[in-house]
């Protein structure tokens, strides 16, 4: 649930039917790349905010207002990876390319690496990305007429799923097994996020967008985002796969109707999965998993590096994706 209405004043449940296209292929690889759990967080996120998170979170209308659900603004670094040594590449090295099997590969020079995908997806996510959106999913109580508007601007639609909130999904996913994806990441477990990495996250941001804790609020919320999160992706040259590394935040909020929001506190996504679990091969409305959910924060942020360091070629995918 992305927004938590402390007044207590609640919206009428939408009824309504959720319409999926499910995904025709099934795709079963006999290596598939892992998500490496860590404890460690300083690698990954960064304690000063970032102009994105400023974007979002500076004044009584920025995007905020309309998400109390899912942002996918993260960054990843890419990193070479054989028996002995992990080598930092820079994005202008690799190119990402799918062929008519939805295999999506990143490569370097004459080594092809597989980057473990849902069917069907790279298509959408790949089209959300080029259009520079933000938010792919996300519920609220008591959407004003301004708001509705900047919801459309945003490019989101009615969901299909049933909500005792407002909700709403990027318009790429609409019709897809994915509305459920991120409808399940703006409900993902998360952990405590230890205080010498959290604070001063805390700090930095309510002190740059000029936030003052002593406001009298009387609403609250929280936003699923990486907006501060760096991933780290490993092409292991033993395996030919695309590892990844680092997990998302949930932003907790304290706000009054046209004010400044305050961060309140920060908490990281669990990594509570056994250490076999493997990305959902046939996705349905109902079998989306922690580890599928924190997947796919993890690979909007490598298809944004690649459309970040060259439009053109992201185009390319684009078209070898969704043909």
């Amino acid at each position: 649930m992305g927004i938590l209405v402390m007044n207590g004043r609640k919206k009428l449940l939408l009824a309504g039917l959720a319409i999926f296209a499910l995904a025709s292929a099934s795709l079963n690889f006999a290596f598939a790349g892992n998500i490496r759990k860590t404890t460690y967080y300083t690698p990954f996120i960064s304690s000063v905010p970032t102009p994105a998170t400023l974007a979002f979170f500076r004044s009584p209308t920025s995007p905020w207002r309309i998400t109390g659900g899912v942002v996918l603004r993260g960054g990843a670094r890419f990193y070479v990876q054989d028996s002995a040594n992990q080598t930092e590449v820079p994005i202008g090295e690799l190119s990402l390319s799918a062929d008519k099997n939805g295999i999506v590969t990143i490569s370097r020079k004459q080594q092809s690496y597989h980057l473990d995908m849902f069917p069907n997806f790279a298509c959408p996510l790949g089209r959300f990305v080029a259009r520079d959106a933000l938010i792919a999913y996300t519920e609220l109580d008591g959407v004003t007429e301004d708001m509705a508007q900047q919801i459309a601007k945003a490019g989101l639609v009615d969901s299909n799923l049933v909500s005792r909130f407002d909700n709403s999904i990027a318009r790429e996913f609409l019709d897809t097994p994915f509305e459920r994806l991120f409808e399940r990441a703006d409900n993902a477990q998360v952990v405590s996020l230890d205080a010498a990495t959290a604070a001063p996250m805390v700090l930095n941001i309510n002190k740059a967008i000029g936030s003052n804790p002593n406001s009298s609020f009387n609403r609250a919320a929280f936003v699923h985002a990486d907006f501060q999160v760096a991933y780290k992706v490993y092409l292991v040259d033993s395996s030919k796969e695309v590892d990844t590394e680092g997990v998302p935040l949930r932003y907790h909020l304290k706000y009054s109707r046209g004010s400044l929001p305050y961060i309140d506190r920060i908490e990281v996504f669990s990594q509570e999965w056994p250490d076999n679990t493997t990305l959902t091969r046939e996705p349905d409305s109902k079998s989306f998993t922690q580890y599928d959910v924190v997947w796919a924060f993890q690979v909007a942020a490598i298809f944004r590096e690649f459309y970040r360091s060259d439009k053109a070629a992201f185009a390319k995918f684009l078209a070898q994706a969704c043909h």
